[in-house]
């Protein structure tokens, strides 16, 4: 009893109740401005972990010390008849009455009033770590589907069945259903359901199996609310393998049925819609979709899926996804420059309309027509048409919101492109590719603040993705002329093998004047060649003439020519503005000034700025350069003036810094523009 009355005597107690109360206090506050704060997640954590080892400390120090007139003194120093403990202790009960009062209204605010902190605008609800979504009730998560068949072989078998039940699913707008690259990381994860939901931003979880055996299947599925572990349904489909889609559609109903979501006579028709009768064809299908998926080797890869999908539509030539996807292989051999011929693009318009005449609602041929108006006419219009309708039906595909972001950005819709980016990121939060646009958008048209909180929000979910680092130190140029942080930036990842890092590396050895090595980034990576053939070769020689290394220019602009000249004169030329592009600087650095204007005047009819908001500005740009190459300064400023106004990529830095400018640098003309893109860049940034 002596003990507990020279603790209550020295006001331990009071001391401990006090701190304690502070510190649930503090760590309620900080929760709350942590997000406005732009604070990191482990920051939290760590002050939590302080406040708990201040606990014993605090303990003792009340032990030990008192607070007399004269100062802190320690306790066994103090005069028993001196001592003011007892005024002390009123303080300290003072002090506990205000920090209850205060705790109290904290809450009352919370409750009642309800402001957020300062969150990046839209939070991705679907990444780890964000806010839990307002009708969490209805966010689902289908986890790939576990393959227990006897045969490694029939893996593709389950992964297809899994992305079916998700497809299905996605179609339900009263749901939002996280895409199949956010899940696939929770493969064969020990973790539990409750962790898993956390990391992906839903309440609700799909797990399952299937085992296929000659001509049996079993498909297992379970829902299960993740925030109590309970398990809302539940069934074993055993069923003869042409009964798979009736197992797909009744697993979707189920779910469907189970969250209470409300389903439209179009969503309906879609979920029981039997896409073929041939178990063969739909094994070609799936087999050829999980090839298209993987991006190793994209020319073999696309090939196999093409083979693949011409013998399923051969099988069931009514097979309408099987005709989509098979216009999708066309496009990506079209785009990805494998097989840039018209005969290519022709084959994909077949494809297309025999998928649409088969089905004429089928929101995969939409998709896949909208990439045809895009990659083959430049025709971003109609293509924004056949993406709004695949939208409608596809509201969880985040591959429809990542396009509609492209194709919204080349029409000049920044803002719209920008958030159509961020939804595809709600619906998968792993979409570096997404993540990556909606920066690169951000910054490339001026929105500053927008791409500089992107970026700080990303750099820990992707601190070593090259194309984030390389995003991350492209800005620090363009926003900020900081070569040496960019370089710092680089440095992080000395080894990667990125298009867009090796683009970044290139543009900062050129605005650090080290034009041996901006051509030397350019002859290591081959990426460049494989856009425009021989593009690689001449941009390197154009370096090393901005430097005055005329010899070491030499050759390879020898090389570049012959190759360049073929490839704008192979029949589809007139299809593609960059090899054009590309030529006309051939031929003004080759002095073929007359020919070199002419081919501008070409690259110009077949994609203006006006056209596209994105190539546009980026193929004006070199045009500009030949201009003032042969001599006519006043076309090269009108030419930067006018990306000035439209937006893309065009800002003081660029001016300033880049090389490619130096003979313009001190005309009145070219440093009035220089003052006005200093000014808006000041105003985009803002204070």
């Amino acid at each position: 009893m002596s003990l507990f009355v020279e603790l209550k005597r020295r006001n331990v107690f009071r001391v401990g109740i006090a701190y304690v109360l502070a510190s649930w206090l503090v760590m309620q506050v900080g929760e709350v401005m942590a997000p406005a704060l732009r604070l990191p997640d482990w920051a939290l954590s760590t002050l939590a972990f302080f406040l708990i080892l201040g606990f014993p400390l605090v303990l003792i120090f009340a032990w030990a010390f008192e607070m007399t007139p004269e100062g802190l003194k320690r306790e066994r120093d103090v005069d028993r008849s001196q001592s003011i403990t007892g005024e002390t202790g009123r303080r300290l009960d003072r002090a506990i009455i205000v920090v209850l009062v205060l705790a109290v209204g904290f809450l009352l605010a919370e409750r009642w009033l309800h402001v957020p902190g300062e969150l990046p605008a839209p939070t991705p609800s679907g990444a780890p770590g964000s806010e839990a979504i307002a009708d969490a009730r209805k966010a689902i998560a289908v986890l790939p589907f576990e393959n227990l068949s006897a045969s490694e072989e029939n893996a593709f078998f389950a992964a297809g069945v899994h992305e079916d039940i998700l497809t299905h699913l996605s179609r339900v707008a009263g749901l939002r259903v996280n895409s199949r690259t956010s899940v696939q990381q929770y493969a064969g994860s020990q973790l539990n359901m409750r962790d898993i939901a956390a990391g992906l931003g839903v309440r609700f979880i799909v797990e399952g199996s299937v085992r296929r055996a000659g001509n049996q299947v079993r498909v297992t599925a379970q829902l299960i609310d993740a925030n109590t572990d309970e398990h809302l349904w539940a069934e074993n489909f055993d069923r003869e393998l042409t009964d798979i889609f009736a197992i797909q559609t009744a697993i979707a109903g189920e779910i469907v049925s189970a969250l209470e979501a409300e389903l439209s006579p179009q969503e309906a028709a879609l979920l029981a819609q039997r896409p073929t009768d041939s178990v063969a064809a739909y094994d070609l299908f799936l087999k050829a979709r999980l090839a298209l998926q993987d991006t190793t080797n994209p020319s073999i890869i696309i090939d196999t899926a093409v083979g693949l999908l011409e013998e399923a539509v051969s099988l069931d030539p009514a097979y309408a996804q099987a005709w989509a996807l098979l216009a999708v292989a066309h496009g990506d051999f079209y785009w990805f420059r494998a097989d840039p011929s018209p005969t290519r693009l022709d084959r994909m318009k077949a494809a297309l309309d025999r998928a649409i005449a088969l089905q004429p609602d089928l929101p995969e041929a939409r998709l896949a027509l909208a990439s045809y108006y895009y990659r083959g006419f430049y025709d971003y219009p109609r293509a924004l048409e056949q993406l709004e309708l695949a939208r409608s039906v596809l509201p969880n595909d985040p591959m429809v919101h990542f396009q509609l972001g492209l194709t919204l950005r080349r029409l000049g819709q920044f803002d719209r492109s920008i958030q159509s980016f961020l939804d595809a990121t709600e619906i998968d939060p792993w979409h570096e590719g997404a993540w990556a646009e909606a920066i690169e958008t951000a910054h490339s048209s001026g929105r500053a603040r927008e791409a500089e909180r992107l970026a700080a929000e990303l750099s820990q979910r992707f601190p070593d993705h090259p194309r984030m680092v390389a995003e991350r130190a492209t800005m620090r140029l363009k926003l900020h002329g900081d070569v040496d942080g960019a370089r710092v930036i680089l440095a992080r990842l000395p080894d990667a093998d990125h298009y867009y890092f090796w683009m970044a590396r290139h543009l900062l050895e050129l605005w650090s004047r080290d034009f041996a090595a901006a051509a030397q980034v350019l002859q290591e990576e081959n990426y460049f060649e494989t856009i425009v053939p021989g593009g690689g070769r001449l941009e390197a020689a154009r370096a090393l003439r901005l430097g005055g290394l005329e010899a070491e220019a030499a050759p390879l602009l020898r090389e570049a020519g012959p190759v360049l000249a073929r490839v704008v004169s192979e029949p589809n030329a007139e299809n593609f503005a960059w090899p054009h592009a590309v030529y006309a600087m051939y031929l003004i650095m080759d002095g073929q000034q007359d020919a070199a204007i002419e081919r501008c005047q070409r690259v110009q009819a077949i994609l203006p700025m006006d056209r596209d908001a994105v190539h546009g500005p980026t193929l004006a740009a070199f045009c500009a350069w030949v201009a003032g190459m042969a001599g006519d300064t006043d076309r090269a400023l009108d030419m930067l003036d006018r990306m000035l106004e439209v937006g893309w990529d065009m800002n003081y830095w660029f001016l300033a810094l880049s090389p490619e400018w130096d003979f313009l640098r001190g005309q009145e003309r070219f440093e009035q523009l220089l003052a006005r893109a200093k000014a808006r860049l000041a105003a985009e940034a803002g204070p």
